[in-house]
């Protein structure tokens, strides 16, 4: 049991460790590599990727980060799901 503890608290804190280096001047040099296009910086980017549009918002404050991007034609979803949305 001790042993499945070490292995897991050394996951976790190496993984912790490793997200911790992300900033958004990174963040944005690897969405500049993988995409096809890429508008923004700063913290705000909208790119293209296989012409799939996506957007990303980051919040340095709280360390948080957005990606969104959408899922269907707005003509191709019916009212009711509209309005549950």
């Amino acid at each position: 049991m001790k042993k499945i503890f070490f292995v897991f608290a050394f996951s976790f804190f190496t993984y912790s460790g490793f997200s911790q280096n992300m900033n958004t001047e990174k963040m944005g040099q690897i969405f500049k590599s993988v995409s096809d296009s890429i508008q923004g910086g700063n913290g705000q980017w909208q790119f293209q990727i296989k012409k799939v549009v996506f957007m990303c918002v980051t919040d340095t404050k709280y360390n948080r980060m957005r990606i969104i991007s959408p899922i269907a034609e707005a003509k191709q979803i019916d009212e009711k799901l509209k309005s549950a949305a």
